[in-house]
């Protein structure tokens, strides 16, 4: 069901519920004042014939009864009853019709001075009357038959000005909700026509910031970052494959040439090693994508587990060391407690290594000597990790892109490298809640990481 559709049928449903309500009450009302109205007739007339009878001596029972058959204002089967304290009938103008009267209503009329029962059609009516010290009971009923027709008409009219109502109203909201859902399916309309390929359009800014509004500037800043996103995805598979291609090309080539014509063992045996280093440089690009790949599923994928981040450090640096044998790496001194639990975070310990990895091996591999430096100090609540090398430093300009994958400066395109493994560490840094800064020293850069001690 469209919401136009919805919305006006939810519209008149509570509409009509009101216009029920209305009705029933005025109804109701109509109908108790009706009942009242005829009551106080019967009253009148009772009483009236009360005192024709008790208190006028010169007429008596059947002159009354000639009386109350000629009053042009007889009620349909009227019955006016006249009880004695015995509850003897002493008049009555008409016997056709007789009422079962129980003793509780006899009661009810003496001690509270009348009483009413509905009994079939009738409405009957109990008064009590008093005359020379003697008590009578007064018993009047008839068929409210002119109120009863008044009310079937007010019933009629009332089913017909509802039905009238409910279908203006239904017109009515079916118009008002169409011109209230037209931004919407205008909407609609604009994001039909943006295709994947073409995401440089954006929807018309409504002048009022009501929801629709709010709604249309959220839809554009999605499809800003979504088009960011799909040039960065773009930008990315580019890099990808150009850094795939150039060790994949190397390695082609080598063969090639090699198998021009045949080669003493010693020219096969560096061919092997270059392409050993050359297979070594395409697996280390491999996993680092893999890596890269994977950490926006970390979050929700993984549950963080305690980590001692001193023994991540030196993991790290002996990882380093042994791998690159010419790299030469030194720690300072750690001003840090000696309790183990005021070394632990929450965190994942393979990430934290890998991208402590990455550090120390960009600073030793950009110090003229290949040495870094590194040292692990204490702030509130945060743990700093300042990896120093002795490097050329990085320029201005390069600091805004140099945590992009495959960024590479000026100063280091002829060192060799992807441009991917500072990229790896911001991320896996951000993933731990923590920052990463570059500060230039005389002479190097110092890479400052701040990592919150989180509660547990």
């Amino acid at each position: 069901m469209q919401i136009r559709t919805r919305l006006t049928v939810q519209f008149t449903l509570w509409v009509t519920g009101i216009i029920t309500l209305a009705f029933l009450a005025i109804y109701t009302q109509m109908r108790l004042v009706t009942h009242e109205d005829f009551r106080e007739r019967l009253r009148k007339k009772a009483i009236t014939s009360a005192v024709l009878l008790l208190k006028v001596e010169e007429v008596d029972s059947v002159l009354l009864r000639t009386i109350d058959l000629a009053k042009r204002d007889l009620l349909h089967q009227e019955n006016i009853s006249i009880l004695n304290e015995q509850r003897e009938e002493i008049y009555t103008n008409n016997d056709k019709i007789q009422f079962i009267l129980t003793s509780s209503f006899f009661q009810k009329v003496e001690s509270e001075g009348g009483a009413t029962v509905q009994q079939g059609d009738f409405d009957i009516i109990g008064l009590p009357f008093h005359d020379r010290g003697k008590h009578y009971t007064l018993v009047a009923g008839a068929v409210n038959e002119e109120g009863e027709e008044r009310l079937r008409s007010l019933r009629v009219t009332l089913v017909a000005l509802g039905a009238g109502m409910v279908l203006i109203i239904a017109l009515a909201g079916w118009i008002y909700a169409g011109r209230a859902l037209r931004p919407i399916q205008k909407m609609i309309r604009d994001l039909q026509q943006i295709s994947p390929s073409e995401l440089t359009s954006r929807l018309e800014t409504p002048r009022h910031l009501d929801e629709i509004g709010r709604l249309t500037t959220i839809i554009n800043d999605l499809l800003t970052r979504i088009e960011r996103a799909f040039e960065t995805e773009k930008q990315f598979v580019s890099n990808v494959s150009h850094e795939l291609k150039n060790p994949l090309t190397k390695i082609t080539s080598q063969l090639e040439v090699t198998l021009l014509r045949p080669r003493p063992p010693e020219e096969y045996q560096k061919l092997l090693e270059s392409l050993l280093e050359d297979t070594r440089d395409l697996n280390q690009l491999a996993n680092s994508l893999l890596e890269l790949a994977r950490l926006s599923a970390v979050r929700n994928a993984q549950p963080m587990e305690t980590v001692r981040l001193d023994e991540v450090l030196w993991d790290a640096r002996d990882h380093v060391l042994k791998i690159n044998e010419h790299f030469h790496v030194t720690v300072a001194p750690l001003q840090l407690p000696d309790e183990a639990v005021h070394l632990e975070l929450p965190g994942h310990g393979h990430l934290l290594r890998l991208a402590l990895q990455n550090i120390i091996e960009n600073a030793c591999k950009f110090s003229p000597d290949h040495t870094a430096r590194i040292e692990l100090n204490r702030e509130p609540g945060a743990f700093v990790i300042l990896v120093s090398d002795r490097g050329p430093g990085i320029p201005p300009e390069d600091l805004a892109n140099i945590l992009n994958p495959f960024f590479r400066s000026d100063a280091t395109s002829q060192t060799k490298g992807h441009g991917i493994g500072l990229s790896l560490v911001s991320r896996i840094v951000a993933l731990h809640g923590g920052t990463i800064r570059f500060e230039p020293r005389q002479p190097g850069t110092c890479v400052r990481i701040t990592i919150p001690q989180q509660a547990f």
